[in-house]
């Protein structure tokens, strides 16, 4: 019986360790090789003949397919090669900080066994290639710190029905316009970063629908109006950043049922109405707030507050008394124009 076992073991070992990666894989690696101005000689190991499963940057399945390939930093600008849409059995492509120019090429919609599309820090423009819908699989898509401009882009990305998308970033780009309704039909998404842009309009109600939301940040942009009730109902939600509005009104009540939430940062805003503490879960540690400028700030405030490690209050009253001991320890506290 082990004489058989390790009989059939070696046609495996034998194409793993002596064909090494498939030829038109490694062929379309090299051409992905000669378009990049590799400035600090990252893929100078990249060499035909050699197993490219070995290379720098690349991973494999088991039978010699690539299926990674992750290369952050090292590159200086040029357009993002072409090469990479023959990589059909390719699952992660995460290419951040490379200075890459020009737009997505629409031929990468092609590569259906993509879960990861990681591109951020890049100077990437333009919009979205419809083709992209053809990628069923795909579960993240970083798209953050480009050149993505205009309201066409978040519009796209809701006509592509990822359905299976979990994280979406679109920070620190150029986006502006309203948030679309449609955001409300990533039923599957976890996480979504559209910070630092220049978005305008309502947070819209179709976002608390989103069961699954763990991160929601919409912060550094100029969104106005009250912050939508239907956010209570964000079961999973455990960080929200709505900091640098003009967001006005006050904190939805509902809010006191998000038992998960750890992180909230609502500073910068324009509230125009007192902030309730019941409406402010116990499981906070992060609480950054603007009030209206007329609320009086007692220890009742804090009643609920026991896990706080950081506060941050600015435009407020404060009305505490030097002998009261609260239920929580700080490890930062900010306290400006109070």
């Amino acid at each position: 019986m082990a004489n058989l076992l390790l009989f059939s073991l070696i046609p495996l070992f034998i194409l793993r360790f002596c064909c090494g990666c498939i030829e038109r894989e490694e062929k379309a690696l090299l051409q992905f090789k000669a378009g990049v101005n590799d400035t600090e000689n990252r893929l100078s190991f990249w060499e035909k003949g050699s197993d490219c499963c070995l290379w720098d940057g690349i991973s494999c399945d088991d039978n010699n397919h690539v299926i990674g390939v992750e290369i952050d930093g090292g590159f200086k600008g040029g357009v993002l090669p072409e090469s990479l849409c023959t990589l059909t059995f390719v699952a992660t492509i995460s290419l951040c900080h490379n200075g890459f120019t020009g737009t997505l090429p629409p031929c990468l919609g092609n590569l259906s066994s993509l879960t990861r599309l990681s591109l951020s820090d890049n100077r990437l423009s333009g919009n979205i290639p419809l083709s992209f819908a053809k990628m069923s699989s795909l579960v993240a898509l970083d798209l953050a710190s480009n050149n993505f401009e205009g309201e066409a882009v978040l519009t796209t990305i809701c006509m592509l029905s990822l359905t299976n998308l979990s994280e979406l970033y679109l920070g620190s780009n150029q986006l502006n316009g309203s948030l679309p309704a449609c955001l409300g039909s990533f039923s599957s998404l976890t996480s979504l970063d559209l910070s630092y842009n220049q978005l305008s309009g309502n947070i819209p109600y179709s976002l608390g629908m989103i069961s699954s939301l763990e991160y929601l940040e919409v912060s550094h942009n100029d969104l106005s109006g009250c912050i939508p009730d239907s956010l209570g109902g964000l079961s999973s939600l455990k960080s929200l950043f709505l900091s640098d509005n003009q967001l006005s009104g006050t904190l939805p009540s509902s809010f006191s049922r998000l038992s998960s939430l750890t992180n909230l940062l609502a500073q910068g805003n324009a509230f125009n109405q007192s902030i309730d503490s019941s409406s402010l879960p116990s499981s906070l540690i992060w609480l950054y707030l603007t009030l209206d400028g007329h609320q009086i700030i007692s220890e009742a405030f804090f009643h609920n507050l026991t896990n706080l490690a950081f506060l941050s209050l600015s435009n407020c009253f404060l009305n505490i008394s030097t002998t009261w001991i609260p239920s929580f320890q700080l490890f930062r506290l900010y306290i400006t124009s109070c």
